[in-house]
Order: structure tokens, then sequence, then C-alpha cells
């Protein structure tokens, strides 16, 4: 169904915050399609109370939401797992949006799509920046 494949062997834990429960399912389906560990959630504040408990290897994160907003939870995950990567997602993208995101600690910026090879080449980046940091 999915014609994407993820070079490392190990599985990967994602977290996926958004409000809107059609895409977070569509998110959600095809991250498990590919074999990934998922978690998701609906607000900021899950977000942060589902960091208490398990550190992800990647996060995507709505930046419009109610309650916490995406920039907002992205600023408190900063201080509890600040080399987590963080991929901010938005249905509206503009540059000044683009620019506090990544002011704020953003890793990567995506407009929302169903473009999974968009959405696999961001994991795969973020993984090897992340593995490469480590050593």
């Amino acid at each position: 169904m999915f014609p994407f494949t993820r070079p490392e062997k190990k599985k990967l834990h994602i977290l996926v915050v958004d409000d809107e429960q059609d895409f977070l399912c569509s998110m959600e389906t095809w991250f498990m399609s590919q074999g990934y560990e998922v978690q998701a959630v609906t607000s900021g504040e899950a977000a942060l109370e589902a960091l208490k408990k398990a550190t992800p290897n990647v996060i995507f994160l709505d930046v419009s939401m109610p309650g916490l907003n995406g920039l907002q939870t992205l600023e408190q995950i900063r201080k509890t797992k600040p080399r987590v990567p963080v991929v901010i997602l938005t249905a509206h993208g503009d540059e000044d949006l683009r620019l506090q995101a990544y002011k704020f600690g953003a890793n990567a910026f995506l407009e929302k799509s169903l473009d999974f090879y968009k959405v696999e080449h961001v994991i795969n980046s973020l993984v090897r920046v992340v593995s490469k940091a480590k050593k």
C-alpha cells in the first residue's frame, strides 16, 4: 500500500499531536503500516503528559490546537526534552510562522498533507542527525 521503507532496523517511537481526528488517524495508520510504534494524542497537554512516561524518537506537532497551541507545547517540550526532534505541522504555513517555529526549537516544518514521502524523508533525516549527535 505504501512503498516506503526505513533503512534503520530498530523500532522507532513516534508521537503525533493533532486535534483533527481524521488527520491524526491517517498519520497513525500510515506510521503503523511502516512498522513504527505510534502514540497519537489530541492536545498539547496530552503530549506533555505522554512525554512524562516515554521519550519518542520524533514528535509531529500540529501548530493550531485549542488549549496549548503547538508553539506553546514546543516551548514546554524543549524544557524537558531538548534533544527530541520535533516536526511542526500546519495547514496554513507562512514564513512568519515557520520562523517562529524554528525560534522555539522546531527541527522541521511541514504543511499538512498526506504526502507520506515527505514525512518519511523528514523522519529518516532527523533520525540520522540524532544518531550522529549521540556518537
